[in-house]
């Protein structure tokens, strides 16, 4: 099955160029499809957009989440434990896109669970659901399944680490969608001719021809002010937004003040 056509580039870039004009960085905020259930995940979902939140990166759940934190893993362990047919999944998906067409969605999902579901099904289910790109994660030949994926029209989301690795920042030449960028470093390591995070993304638009858009560690206004004013396109947020959502309107309250943070003419 086919994609319809450009589907990825005309939603995304679509929102790109809004933000662009509007002179904002954009917002992507992480949410854990099924946690605690499928219709309260939507439902918080459909809350990210009215706060202002310009993209999602939605979470497929796995039995195996072994790259995330405990933070996460426990959101898929109890997604799981409330629903585990897939097709359920990507249903949700579809009813969320067929609400909100103009919000763009990625999804990370494990490399295993792709090859659990079949690599078929799985690009059919994400077509019909009007997912615009992936984030593949885990292990494997993930080079393989990228380029399936890439063949049948769903864009693959490269992520670089902080101290940007030559063969990764080669491996992204090819990239389309954006570029999932570690913003803040785990470790010491460093790239030996970046100092700020403003060097690091300089020096990936000046490779890449594509959007950068920062994670990892970012959870406040100013990681997201310094993030936009480093030259990146978007922030990346996930556990901080989420470990509030018990309280509404806090939750929403500090995504309207992250979503502020992105625009640094306000």
């Amino acid at each position: 099955m086919k994609k319809n056509t450009d589907q990825f580039d005309k939603v995304f870039q679509k929102k790109i160029d809004r933000l662009k004009k509007s002179k904002c960085g954009g917002l992507m905020l992480y949410l854990p499809l099924g946690d605690p259930t499928l219709k309260k995940s939507l439902k918080l979902a459909e809350k990210y957009v009215e706060a202002g939140v310009d993209f999602i990166e939605v979470g497929i759940p796995t039995d195996d989440p072994f790259m995330d934190s405990d933070f996460i893993k426990k959101t898929m362990s109890r997604a799981l434990k409330n629903e585990n047919d897939y097709n359920k999944y990507f249903k949700a998906l579809a009813k969320f896109k067929r609400d909100h067409s103009k919000t763009p969605i990625v999804v990370l999902i494990y490399n295993h669970l792709i090859k659990y579901i079949g690599i078929d099904t799985f690009i059919e289910k994400c077509h019909k659901s009007g997912v615009e790109g992936i984030i593949l994660i885990g292990k494997g030949d993930l080079e393989s399944t990228s380029k399936k994926l890439k063949e049948k029209e769903l864009f693959v989301v490269r992520y670089i680490p902080h101290h940007l690795p030559k063969q990764e920042v080669k491996k992204a030449k090819s990239a389309e969608g954006f570029i999932y960028f570690q913003a803040k470093p785990e470790s010491k390591e460093k790239h030996p001719e970046t100092k700020t995070l403003k060097d690091c993304i300089d020096y990936l638009k000046s490779e890449l021809d594509v959007p950068i858009f920062c994670g990892v560690g970012i959870s406040n206004q100013r990681d997201v002010k310094n993030v936009i004013e480093s030259g990146a396109d978007a922030a990346i947020i996930g556990s901080s937004v989420l470990k509030e959502r018990d309280n509404e309107s806090k939750m929403i309250n500090k995504i309207k003040d992250l979503k502020k943070a992105s625009c640094l003419d306000l």
